[in-house]
């Protein structure tokens, strides 16, 4: 339960074929035949209300020409639509909050033409104010997922229980659905994680503000296990992030983490280590040994940092080239002009090619990877389709998309929700390598996936990436005292092609494996690395790599666990509550 919990806060789709037939019949402004002249489309006929009241918008489909009216104006009102036409039609109700001390109830009755009146919803409202998460969860959380969720459909269907914490209503009732298997994946057990988080804290926050967050600075690791020991497990370290704990202590990619406070690490306490270590709090202690001889305890002491992205960066000149080689760890937007920075650098150095480590990129913002594939391309990308948006078929016809020719799109190139770039800092290169791994996901897969719409040529070097196609829009209200950020799968992504990354991952064009069974992964600036070495031989011709040593080190690979910052797709459309 800890590490899904852990996990929800981070970011598969079925075919894209079967979205479309998905929302195709969502939103059709024709009902189908019913003795019914109505059919609801994003809501129950019973709503319950809390005492403090609530506005809400209830969408439907009349067979003809309709009036509504509410039975008790006090407690009920019609906000907006007391009248409308045949087809898609809209109402928004008004529940004023409950002075009177006991539960009461409104309806609103409509009446459409050529049919009797019947009841178009029934709203009963607690007399006491309940827990305020089951009121963030009745006014504020719901309404978002009724209208936004990429499976809405299903979700307006739910018998959905309000009363229980935030978080756990939205884990609890996305899990319960049986469409939405795009938002998220599963774990080795068949259990489920979602994509979709909510989080809250005492005070508001920017989308774009850089924040400094609780590290040691230890990115990610990957599980290990010592086979001559009996239930012993370690840790490779898979990132460092700069000026942090780790960092200033020596810590670098590679180093292999083989005890924990003084003891083995077991198959009982290896989750926990791990959590502990990738998501401390400030203050917290960690105290381990490498596995080298003569290992020395190491202590280090959280603090809080500002999580730079860019791990590592230079130009590697060989063979008569230039070779801009970048590590990025993180889509995340307010850092993009370190990216940016090191981009410019790469230009005024005159590189004739680009290797974009993504290794252990898990996602992050649509500007970023948008600004980063801008500039890789150039002019051969300006003003061509970069991301197309699909959503629910409700929102689809709302906004008056349609697919596959009138989609929502954010072209290549400079725009004014994007970083501070212009097509003064275009690379505009020939090519590009990407070394990419089971971490790779979300905005990572979309870089190589738009850029392959406009037929750029993209080489991808490492192992199957994680198969993310989906994303969210940022959704941020107030409610009790808290500042809550609400990110629920709102989106598939689509490139010019109209095609999108395979939800099973995607193949890289050269498979390789960049562990070595005696020494483990090499740092970021070791040559010896065999995603770096062989894009190197790729573009040169020659071959770097030294010979791999064959014998095992006694330390076997078991996997990574789930990682909260993993599969975070963040459009720019920020949806205010």
């Amino acid at each position: 339960m800890l590490m899904r919990k852990l996990f929800t806060l981070s970011i598969l789709l079925t075919a894209l074929a079967a979205l479309v037939s998905c929302s195709s019949g969502d939103t059709d402004p024709n009902p189908p035949a019913s003795t019914s002249p109505i059919v609801r489309n994003d809501f129950e006929a019973d709503i319950t209300s809390s005492r403090a009241g609530l506005s809400r918008t209830l969408q439907f489909n009349a067979a003809d020409s309709w009036t509504a009216a509410s039975t008790d104006r006090t407690i009920l009102e019609i906000a907006e639509g007391t009248a409308g036409s045949k087809g898609l039609s809209r109402i928004k109700i008004s529940v004023s909050e409950n002075n009177t001390g006991a539960p009461r109830t409104a309806s609103i009755i409509i009446t459409v033409n050529g049919y009797d009146p019947l009841t178009l919803v029934t709203v009963t409202q607690n007399s006491a104010d309940a827990h305020p998460d089951y009121q963030v969860n009745n006014q504020k959380i719901d309404p978002i997922l009724s209208e936004y969720y990429l499976w809405n459909t299903e979700y307006i269907n739910l018998n959905r229980n309000y009363a229980q914490a935030y978080d756990d209503f939205v884990e609890k009732t996305l899990l319960s659905m049986s469409t939405n298997d795009g938002d998220g994946g599963r774990y080795s057990d068949g259990s489920r994680y979602l994509y979709s988080y909510i989080t809250r804290t005492p005070s508001g926050r920017s989308v774009l503000s850089k924040e400094a967050v609780d590290s040691f600075g230890i990115i990610n690791l990957q599980v290990l296990r010592f086979s001559n020991v009996n239930d012993a497990y370690g840790f490779a370290i898979l990132g460092v992030y700069p000026d942090s704990p780790a960092s200033r202590a020596g810590i670098v990619r590679g180093d292999i983490i083989a005890q924990w406070n003084g003891a083995n690490i077991t198959s009982t306490n290896f989750a926990d280590v791990f959590y502990t270590l990738v998501l401390p709090s400030a203050g917290d202690k960690a105290s381990f040994k490498l596995n080298v001889e003569n290992a020395q305890t190491i202590t280090l002491t959280a603090e809080s940092i500002y999580a730079n992205p860019v791990l590592h960066s230079e130009v590697i000149e060989m063979a008569g080239s230039k070779i801009g080689y970048v590590v990025y760890s993180d889509f995340e937007a307010s850092f993009d002009d370190e990216l940016l920075e090191v981009l410019r650098g790469f230009k005024s150095q005159g590189i004739d090619d680009i290797i974009v480590d993504l290794r252990i990129n898990g996602g992050g913002h649509v500007i970023s990877a948008q600004m980063l594939s801008s500039i890789i391309a150039g002019d051969r990308a300006t003003g061509k389709a970069c991301i197309k948006y699909l959503y629910n078929g409700n929102r689809m016809q709302t906004g008056g998309w349609s697919y596959p020719d009138k989609l929502p799109t954010t072209n290549f190139g400079p725009a004014s929700n994007t970083s501070d770039y212009s097509t003064g800092d275009y690379l505009s290169l020939s090519r590009a390598y990407f070394i990419v791994s089971d971490l790779t996901a979300s905005a990572s897969e979309l870089t190589f996936t738009a850029l392959r719409g406009i037929d750029f040529p993209v080489t991808l070097i490492g192992s199957t990436t994680e198969g993310k196609n989906v994303g969210m829009e940022p959704q941020y209200f107030d409610f009790g005292g808290y500042s809550y950020e609400f990110l629920p799968i709102t989106f598939m992504y689509l490139n010019a092609k109209n095609e999108t990354c395979d939800s099973n991952g995607t193949v890289p064009d050269y498979e390789v494996d960049d562990w070595n069974p005696s020494s483990g992964y090499a740092d970021w600036n070791d040559r010896n690395d065999p995603c770096v070495a062989k894009a190197l031989e790729l573009i040169t011709g020659q071959s770097v790599l030294r010979t791999r040593a064959a014998s095992d080190n006694g330390v076997t690979r078991m996997g990574s666990l789930p990682h909260p910052r993993s599969g975070r797709l963040i459009a720019p459309r920020t949806i205010e509550q």
